[in-house]
């Protein structure tokens, strides 16, 4: 409400990475996307990309697929020209299981013949001082080609910095609080759509989803999907295991542990 109605003027944005790239931080991973010139304001857009310039790649803008279809990416919105020139970038997508719940993470992309890797594994590759493949080779994928998230729990797992109190914070204040670290700016407002439910909570938001996948891969808080052999075998020893234990349970043990 302090800055006004979003989305706000891109210089705004350019005002934010000044300040945080001045007061030390290491990566600025933006999941908020700029795909098309602002013709009310293109001083604005020049702004952003000068900013972005300034920052000296340490800026990780966003893209994003309108359609992703069995693992095939269709319609790319990438950022702007100025933002992606000599610029690291990554989609922004999520994955929803069929249930509509977002357990995991497609961390690259083909399309029209060049790789595309995600926001969060660039912005992560970014803050290792890493190649994006390099990092990406390290990490185990699940039967779908797609890595697993380690959710820390619900909402708020993460520490927030309002957008009004960045731009209004003295450097040195600022600079407690970010130097060294990977900052991602993004919406929580639940107005702007940007939110999926999870294993912790129905409403998480899509910022925090890219949070967990990046804190995930830097400090290599990996899940290893179980194979079908043993999940299958566990079936089956869960199954015998019951099938000779419930013979021998007596009426009473069945009438005390039926309320547990």
């Amino acid at each position: 409400a302090e800055l006004g109605r979003f989305p706000w003027p891109r210089a705004v944005h350019a005002q934010l990475v000044n300040r945080l790239i001045a007061a030390g931080a290491k990566t600025v991973a933006f999941d908020i996307l700029f795909p098309e010139p602002d013709k009310t304001n293109l001083a604005s857009d020049a702004a952003l990309v000068a900013a972005t310039r300034r920052a000296n790649k340490k800026v990780v803008h966003n893209s994003f697929f309108d359609k992703i279809t069995d693992g095939v990416a269709f319609n790319f919105s990438p950022p702007l020209p100025g933002l992606k020139q000599d610029n690291p970038f990554g989609f922004a997508n999520v994955f929803m299981d069929s249930d509509g719940f977002v357990r995991k993470i497609k961390l690259q992309m083909a399309y029209d013949g060049q790789q595309h890797s995600h926001l969060s594994l660039a912005a992560a590759a970014n803050f290792l001082g890493r190649d994006p493949a390099e990092v990406a080779r390290e990490i185990p994928l699940g039967r779908t080609g797609s890595m697993l998230l380690n959710y820390a729990g619900g909402y708020g797992q993460f520490n927030y910095l309002p957008y009004h109190e960045v731009l209004a914070a003295e450097e040195k204040d600022l600079s407690e609080v970010v130097k060294d670290k990977l900052v991602l700016v993004g919406v929580t407002a639940t107005g702007l759509f940007d939110h999926h439910p999870q294993p912790f909570s129905p409403f998480f938001p899509g910022v925090e989803i890219q949070a967990t996948s990046m804190e995930n891969i830097i400090d290599k808080m990996w899940m290893r999907e179980i194979s079908w052999a043993v999940t299958l075998l566990g079936v089956i020893i869960w199954g015998l295991g019951l099938a000779f234990l419930l013979p021998r349970v007596t009426p009473l043990l069945c009438t005390v542990a039926a309320p547990v």
